[in-house]
């Protein structure tokens, strides 16, 4: 196999996935698309960098492209600590939402007494730039959130919108509840808003939104983003390669695949790293392939090197030997005499509290086995754990 001139790198593992770094998921953006147009709410949770972020935004392009007459607001909640950084995100989502001073004049100045106008210096030279700011006035969080939610039913009457609460379960710490009450008082009655939920956390998720005790409950259907098949990703990675003229054989992306667990993020950096070095080789076969992907895991896993080893240090010895146990096992028959023993756990109740306490840190999932979240941390376990 001979190379010419690259183009550039198309796998991207460190920003969201867009164009022709997005394979797939037609399925799902299908469902995200006919919530919108129907103003129906929609929650989605996946494990941690699976692409839901990205496919929020690649659904966002759609409605656009399309032309359905919605509107769009994504807004990350990561980070988020109280009711007021709430307001403080929804407030810079809703400013986004108009691209002229008129507009923008017009849209922030039917109801949100509590929002300060102040013009700014693009304005004066003309250059196109956005011609003002909004701040904040209120420290009333509840006040604020009033505000906002006019600002929004005002424009739905006109236009509807979609509006995406990325990593929504920060929302869950911010009062014990009261906030959460608060804001399903607004969200309930918005008949041309959509509101997407979405976050990595299952667990608190899950609480948010099935438990009949929470403001959330039954507010909106479930999706929970699956993995991409492999024959998605096959013709995915196939396509790129051959934009290039490189014939990549099957047999070897499906061992990619298989051997990340189908899982994105991870996907699309082994094949990032693979893309940057594949210049430097005039001609390859399988078994250069198998030695360039042995030196792409190891890179990979020292990348994480600290990460990882910070990880450990903070797990207590009982959770560290049910790690053990889940791989000595496969996450299979884990409660037996036998396997306990071989992990040196002396009761089920200490296996039972370790396994609670894993999943509430997101370090394991039970998908009918428990399993590790982190493909490349199962990776570096094993080469380190004693069996």
């Amino acid at each position: 196999m001979e190379f010419g001139e690259f183009m550039e790198n198309p796998f991207v593992y460190h920003s969201l996935a867009s164009g022709v770094s997005f394979c797939n998921r037609a399925k799902e953006i299908e469902t995200i698309v006919r919530y919108a147009r129907t103003s129906h709410n929609l929650l989605i949770y996946s494990h941690r960098r699976f692409g839901k972020s990205s496919l929020i935004l690649k659904a966002f392009d759609v409605v656009k492209k399309e032309d359905l007459e919605i509107s769009t607001i994504h807004i990350d909640l990561f980070g988020t600590l109280s009711e007021q950084d709430f307001c403080i995100k929804l407030h810079e989502g809703l400013s986004r939402l108009e691209g002229s001073m008129q507009k923008l004049l017009q849209f922030f100045g039917r109801g949100a007494k509590q929002l300060k106008f102040t013009l700014g210096i693009e304005a004066l030279f003309g250059d196109g730039g956005m011609p003002f700011t909004t701040s904040l006035e209120a420290r009333d969080s509840e006040v604020l959130l009033s505000d906002l939610m006019k600002i929004i039913n005002h424009y739905a009457e006109k236009r509807r919108l979609v509006i995406a609460l990325d990593e929504f379960q920060e929302v869950a710490a911010y009062s014990g509840g009261h906030f959460e009450k608060i804001l399903r008082t607004y969200i309930q009655t918005q008949n041309r808003v959509s509101y997407i939920f979405a976050g990595s956390q299952q667990h608190l998720l899950s609480e948010m939104f099935s438990d009949r005790s929470r403001a959330f409950y039954n507010l909106a259907d479930t999706l929970l983003l699956p993995t991409i098949e492999e024959k998605e990703y096959l013709l995915w990675l196939s396509d790129l390669f051959s934009q290039n003229n490189i014939r990549m054989p099957y047999s070897f992306m499906s061992k990619i695949i298989n051997q990340f667990r189908n899982h994105p993020m991870l996907i699309q950096r082994f094949f990032h790293q693979l893309w940057e070095i594949l210049p430097e080789k005039k001609q390859i076969n399988n078994q250069i392939l198998e030695e360039m992907a042995d030196g792409i895991e190891s890179q990979m896993l020292q990348a994480k090197e600290l990460d990882y080893q910070n990880l450990w240090q903070t797990l207590t010895l009982n959770q560290k030997r049910t790690i053990k146990l889940l791989l000595l096992s496969g996450g299979k028959k884990i409660f037996s005499t036998i396997n306990l023993a071989r992990a040196g756990i002396s009761a089920t109740s200490i296996l039972d509290r370790a396994l609670k306490s894993l999943v509430a840190n997101d370090v394991i999932y039970k998908n009918g086995n428990y399993c590790l979240y982190d493909v490349l941390f199962e990776k570096w376990l094993k080469k380190r754990l004693s069996y």
